[in-house]
């Protein structure tokens, strides 16, 4: 197209750049977004009002609340009788001298270690660390020279002291190789299913991402229940260990006095196998012990021997002060309480490991409403601790020492006429009506009290004896049966065709050899009973005669009557360890 004026120049002003319509209007778009905003704000002052309006007032309590400690209390453990009303295990009350973990540990944890140098530092100067170290130190040195006085005021040498809380740190720190053991390892990897939709997928390969990370063992170890807890060193403190403990060690946290019930056996080493003794509980058991009580307590809580609630409100004096703090505790009863810990005692042996779960009882709680000074407000049991069960056995204490005495003088005898005497040895005896134990005696013995020492050099010794007096011949060894075996020839004989029990058979005092073969009287007066029928064979435990008709009736006949008797087979009998 021709220029109008050619010998015009282009001049870029003449341009106009049209103007351009937004698609949104501004004004519009801040409207909507003050909107949002005043709705976000709205939304968060109703939730506020709502809060200050319906949970106000519980807040407001739950702030002014005092912190809520709970104390364990272990139960008084139930005492075993004999069947003529002797007590052969008991509780007594005792103190025990326990320290915390913490305060234990050597070397210390750094970070509980800067805890307490702080505590000890001017507020002004806890950023100083050449301050802290300080002050580190002098922790240390203060916490050696309390240890140092609490061996002295129990009567230990330093050097067991220190065998014993090196004892408690190294079980407690197996506990924590195995807890973090079990939570580092990785857990498999299910892999989406090809159907999945690819949210499912991308969710799927998220969680593996967030468990590896999670796995890569860079997080801090888990802090296990045991490294907060007070141990026991010293156990059954007298009276005025206690009282200096006391006074000297009042203002200590780390330092407690703790009031248990212990095991005692009045008897001594009298039924000492078959009572049993009380041992620590090891690692590995306190997870089985702990599901067994569960199973043992929820079956009985199901039968309504043992209800819950009526449990709860039975113990006089120990309710809690208030409706209100009854209905906050009621969460303390639970089923699945701990019952056993890493510092428990269970039954190692005997009737007190096969009645554990009876004898136990229920473990209770002791709840301390302290204020932040430390004094205390209120303090009641909720629930209260549930004595385990009495048991009542069949032994007749009389009988059960008789026994033992024959036993003692028969392996006297062995030893002083015997080259080869035997080391040890068993009597049983029945009721022929029930067929009750009355009297079960195994030699050597031991006193099972010396498992309750602290001092482990007792047991240790018992333990090495060549004599093996912890082994129980009654109920664990295989022996011949000897004369009992008698019975069953009789029985199989008075079934052979042709036999006549009343036909004598004369007895010269052995079989075809005077070595070998014997009878008893042989033995000690060089003759034999003469003629002997069956009854008299019984009665006069002849030897000759039994020798002489199972040699005729052969092994089938025999077998097969020692399998009808049970010989070779357990009893049933409710020990741990036949």
């Amino acid at each position: 197209m021709a220029m109008q004026d050619a010998g015009r120049r282009f001049n870029l002003f003449w341009l106009r750049i049209p103007k351009r319509t937004a698609a949104v209007d501004p004004q519009r778009r801040m409207s909507a977004c003050l909107f949002g905003y005043a709705a976000l704000l709205l939304f968060l002052w109703i939730v506020l009002v709502a809060q200050q309006r319906v949970w106000g007032e519980a807040y407001r309590a739950a702030a002014v609340r005092p912190q809520r400690r709970i104390e364990s209390i272990v139960a008084p453990r139930g005492r075993i009788y004999s069947a003529d009303g002797r007590v052969l295990a008991d509780h007594r009350q005792s103190i025990s001298l326990a320290v915390h973990y913490r305060f234990l540990e050597d070397p210390p944890d750094p970070v509980w270690l800067r805890r307490q140098a702080r505590a000890r530092v001017d507020r002004r100067y806890r950023n100083d660390l050449v301050r802290l170290e300080q002050a580190e130190r002098e922790f240390l040195r203060w916490r050696e020279a309390q240890m140092t006085r609490l061996a002295e005021l129990c009567g230990l040498p330093p050097e067991v002291w220190k065998q014993r809380t090196a004892a408690i740190q190294s079980r407690v720190q197996r506990i924590v190789e195995r807890v973090n053991d079990r939570a580092v390892r990785r857990p498999a990897q299910t892999e989406p299913a090809a159907s999945a939709s690819f949210f499912g997928r991308l969710w799927a390969k998220m969680v593996d991402a967030v468990r590896s990370a999670g796995e890569a063992g860079d997080g801090p170890p888990i802090i296990v229940v045991e490294q907060r807890q007070h141990h026991i060193i010293v156990d059954d403190l007298p009276s005025e260990t206690v009282e200096a403990i006391r006074r000297e060690f009042e203002s200590v946290p780390s330092i407690r006095l703790i009031a248990r019930t212990k095991r005692f056996y009045p008897q001594g080493a009298t039924a000492a196998h078959l009572i049993g003794y009380m041992g620590a509980i090891g690692p590995e058991e306190i997870g089985l012990w702990n599901d067994r009580w569960k199973q043992a307590y929820a079956e009985v809580v199901a039968s309504g021997e043992m209800p819950d609630a009526e449990r709860a409100a039975s113990a006089a004096g120990g309710e809690p002060a208030s409706a209100e703090r009854a209905a906050d505790d009621e969460s303390l009863v639970l089923r699945d309480q701990i019952e056993y810990s890493s510092d428990d005692w269970v039954g190692a042996t005997g009737i007190e490991r096969q009645y554990e779960i009876e004898l136990r009882g229920r473990r209770g709680r002791h709840v301390v409403y302290p204020t932040a000074g430390g004094r205390v407000l209120a303090a009641f049991d909720a629930p209260p601790p549930l004595p385990g069960r009495d048991l009542m056995l069949t032994i007749d204490l009389r009988l059960q020492r008789q026994a033992e005495e024959l036993l003692d003088a028969a392996l006297q005898r062995a030893e002083a006429f015997e080259a080869a005497a035997p080391r040890g040895g068993a009597i049983v005896v029945l009721d022929v009506s029930s067929g009750a134990v009355i009297a079960a005696a195994s030699s050597p013995r031991y006193d099972p009290n010396v498992f309750l020492s602290a001092d482990r050099a007792d047991a240790a010794r018992l333990a090495a004896d060549p004599s093996r007096p912890l082994f129980d011949r009654a109920a664990q060894m295989a022996l011949q049966p000897g004369s009992a075996f008698k019975v069953v020839t009789a029985a199989a004989l008075l079934h052979q065709h042709g036999f006549d029990p009343s036909r004598p058979l004369v007895c010269r005092g052995y079989l075809e050899r005077a070595d070998r073969h014997r009878c008893e009287l042989f033995v000690r007066t060089g003759r034999g009973h003469g003629a002997m029928t069956l009854s008299d064979a019984l009665t006069e435990s002849c030897n000759v005669y039994f020798f002489h008709h199972a040699a005729e009736m052969g092994a089938g006949p025999l077998v097969e009557w020692a399998q009808r008797f049970g010989v070779g087979r357990r009893t049933g009998i409710d020990l741990p360890a036949e």
